[in-house]
């Protein structure tokens, strides 16, 4: 089964790993994988080759507030005898 890519998305999981391992030029990568030199260099520089969407990062830290306020109402329950 193939990969789902958002709308504006060039690259591909499997493109991004061959970018990252290969020591080929950016130019280069860029004319074989038909791909600007600037993402070339983007993805070479991540620490991961996964995508990572503006919608990710809000669900990601979404639940980082919902785990504190979790733990937040929790200790403030037991403080105040309510548990």
């Amino acid at each position: 089964m193939g990969q789902i890519r958002h709308g504006s998305a060039t690259t591909t999981h499997i493109v991004r790993a061959a970018i990252k391992r290969s020591h080929a030029s950016a130019a280069a990568l860029s004319r074989t994988y038909e791909i600007n030199p600037k993402t070339v260099l983007k993805w070479r520089k991540r620490a991961t080759v996964e995508a990572c969407t503006a919608f990710m990062l809000h669900q990601a830290v979404e639940q980082q507030v919902d785990a504190h306020f979790n733990h937040f109402i929790s200790t403030l329950w037991i403080s105040i005898g309510l548990h």
